[in-house]
């Protein structure tokens, strides 16, 4: 019998592999929901961010198939004893590992979550904000949109709830790294993009016959990423009208004043590390002239897609059918 139509598992076992910014922030997570049980996470070395883990009691297991001394007298086992031992992976692992990963897993008769550094095309499906939650339910594994691209599905989505949307164009500017890895930014440089960027092609996922174009650059920062949306709608709306609907989208928060990225730590503050799931939209850029308008958005890379991976998780563990109790189910594990 296929272990996931076995009626005797009381839990969802989950495997975590890669404790990065993500993978980290869904342990502790995953670890506080008591309808999953966490089987362990897998790492390669040693990090200052296994201390937590290891002081929370998770099983840690070693990924790299070469001896791996630093992690001696802390680790389980190895991949093999944390795969078979569960029966969801969560892959937050450096881009393009997951596809690597993909066969091994698929051997383990897995169902994946991976996150958006992989290609689309890895996945059975994509999720995010709601789209694709359905098929999520059922699919051998899900791909979690990427930061940038869940804040710009977010606005399209909250826009699209009660206007027309005819088009939709915007610049990404983005951190060149994490926090924790500053030291592969860039110091004193900003880099263009060349041509169309892959957030356009990802949000048609969703929109297949909405016109959106993305550009995107890296900016000598690590404090969060910036959108600057231009939208153009069916129709001549006040700002008035715009900021209504979005103030009333879950996941975006409309702040006042004329901020910057430091915003992002102020509104995350009681949430731990000072994280802002939510898309943080300044009010006074938001803008309409015509039947367009504009609006810049500060994303947290670190946590804005910490609530749309544990959606798909909900969903994919069958816990909850409906998408809406989902994400408040999400929402709440996460404050």
């Amino acid at each position: 019998m296929n272990r996931h139509n076995s009626l005797s598992i009381s839990k969802p076992r989950i495997a975590l592999l890669g404790m990065g910014t993500i993978g980290k922030r869904l342990a502790e997570t995953v670890k506080g929901i008591p309808e999953f049980e966490l089987t362990g996470v897998g790492v390669r070395r040693l990090t200052p961010a296994l201390i937590p883990i290891i002081q929370a009691g998770i099983p840690v297991y070693c990924t790299d198939s070469n001896d791996n001394t630093s992690l001696e007298g802390v680790v389980a086992g190895d991949a093999a004893d944390l795969l078979s031992s569960s029966d969801y992976v969560l892959d937050c692992t450096p881009r393009g590992t997951g596809a690597v990963y993909s066969n091994v897993y698929n051997n383990y008769n897995l169902r994946m979550i991976y996150q958006g550094g992989e290609s689309s095309a890895l996945a059975a499906c994509n999720y995010c904000y709601g789209h694709g939650y359905n098929e999520a339910i059922s699919a051998p594994s899900v791909r979690i949109l990427s930061c940038n691209t869940t804040g710009l599905v977010r606005i399209i989505h909250s826009l699209s709830s009660s206007f027309t949307v005819q088009s939709v164009r915007a610049v990404l500017t983005r951190s060149a790294a994490d926090p924790d890895k500053s030291l592969k930014g860039y110091v004193n440089n900003i880099l263009p993009s060349m041509g169309v960027s892959h957030h356009s092609s990802d949000a048609k996922l969703f929109w297949p016959d909405l016109e959106v174009h993305t550009q995107a650059t890296y900016a000598p920062v690590n404090c969060g990423h910036l959108i600057s949306m231009f939208a153009n709608l069916k129709g001549i709306h006040s700002r008035y009208e715009i900021l209504d609907v979005l103030r009333s989208s879950p996941r975006i928060k409309v702040i006042e004043g004329r901020g910057g990225l430091t915003d992002l730590r102020d509104v995350g503050r009681g949430h731990k590390r000072n994280d802002c799931p939510d898309l943080i939209i300044w009010q006074e850029s938001v803008q309409t002239f015509g039947e367009n308008v504009v609006l810049s958005a500060g994303v947290h890379m670190e946590s804005i897609v910490i609530p749309e991976t544990l959606d798909a998780l909900f969903a994919m563990t069958r816990l909850e059918l409906d998408v809406n109790k989902a994400m408040g189910r999400s929402d709440q594990a996460i404050l």
